[in-house]
């Protein structure tokens, strides 16, 4: 896969003060990545950064619900949410590893809150930082995270959209190491838009901005596929 410079540019926001609203207020004059769903625009996507980590605004056109029934640690298939992916950008590998990360943000239990999933905690991490979750089915054994775990409550805000064609969501996530926020770095990147089944109970289509893999667009009760990160199928993204 060639990653092309600036595939996904971050705005610096260091004299924007952001406000996780469920607003767009912040996010005026910058241009925002295209989530489609086949010929179909499904969500417009603002990024920036800060010292403290990346900001993101999801802007979702649909008519399915804002609702996730599920656990924190299974908000990926439990009904509408949005994540960020991200990890370093080198070297090329099919399978995460150390300093890849997913950021699920998703309505639990009627709040917006910011789910995090690392394959693998840098060396020297704190032991307390460890929260390994295995998700296992017969078909696809197993696979390990070494963090499974809920952001600060205040990382996500949502508010659906007053003609009840979709949702905003603004999330805050921090940046593993290796990975450093500082003007210029590149990493490994996508975002993804899942759409929820009427009732709000399960995942019905997952949408992602730059992976073609039919294994990141896998909707179904296999929680392995579903769980697995991967960053050879991930774009490039530039801190500003």
């Amino acid at each position: 896969m060639a990653l092309i410079a600036g595939d996904a540019f971050v705005r610096n926001l260091k004299d924007v003060p952001v406000n996780l609203d469920g607003s767009l207020a912040e996010w005026k004059g910058v241009v925002p990545l295209k989530v489609y769903d086949g010929a179909k625009l499904a969500a417009d996507v603002y990024l920036g950064w800060k010292p403290d980590g990346l900001y993101a605004a999801f802007d979702v056109n649909t008519a399915m619900p804002w609702k996730n029934g599920s656990a924190f640690d299974m908000a990926f298939n439990g009904g509408a949410a949005v994540g960020l992916n991200a990890g370093p950008l080198e070297p090329e590998r099919k399978k995460g590893g150390t300093g890849d990360a997913r950021y699920i943000a998703a309505p639990l239990d009627g709040k917006a809150e910011v789910a995090e999933f690392l394959v693998k905690l840098a060396e020297g991490a704190s032991g307390v930082e460890r929260a390994s979750r295995t998700y296992r089915t017969d078909a696809q054994g197993d696979n390990v995270l070494d963090r499974v775990a809920l952001l600060d409550p205040n990382s996500a805000a949502a508010q659906v959209k007053p003609d009840g064609k979709g949702y905003i969501v603004e999330m805050h996530v921090p940046l593993r190491a290796p990975l450093k926020l500082e003007s210029g770095r590149r990493f490994r990147f996508d975002a993804t838009v899942i759409l929820s089944d009427p009732a709000g109970a399960r995942a019905m289509l997952r949408l992602p901005w730059y992976s073609t893999s039919g294994d990141d667009m896998f909707v179904a009760t296999d929680v392995v596929i579903e769980s697995t990160l991967r960053p050879g199928n991930w774009g490039a993204a530039e801190l500003e």
